[in-house]
């Protein structure tokens, strides 16, 4: 399977473009840092990763973020789900309750 980006008009020379493309079996970035024409091409993709495609298509997700920024996006959203994840109710981050910097990162979110 071969996907083809079209990509035209950069913002900057420092512009990237990240791609995501997922179906159930399959995840995979690319990075797109010039204009023109782009493929990504998927092999060995197993019968039911085949039927998958075919019945409901590639998602494709865009973020249009330097390095830095999409780091720090990453790291935001892990902030917002990793905490509270024991049964132990004493400790301190990892402990059976949401710790503050998680409930922050959750408010914000929203």
């Amino acid at each position: 399977m071969t996907v083809t980006i079209k990509s035209s008009k950069p913002k900057s020379l420092m512009c990237k473009d990240w791609f995501f493309f997922a179906t159930v079996n399959l995840y995979h970035f690319q990075t797109i840092s010039t204009k023109g024409s782009h493929s990504v091409t998927f092999t060995n993709l197993s019968p039911d990763a085949k039927i998958d495609i075919m019945r409901n298509g590639v998602k494709v997700y865009m973020m249009c973020d330097g390095y830095v920024d999409t780091f720090i996006s990453v790291l935001n959203t892990l902030l917002a789900f990793v905490g509270g994840i024991s049964t132990d109710p004493t400790k301190p981050i990892a402990g059976s309750h949401v710790p503050p910097y998680m409930e922050k990162a959750n408010v914000e979110f929203i």
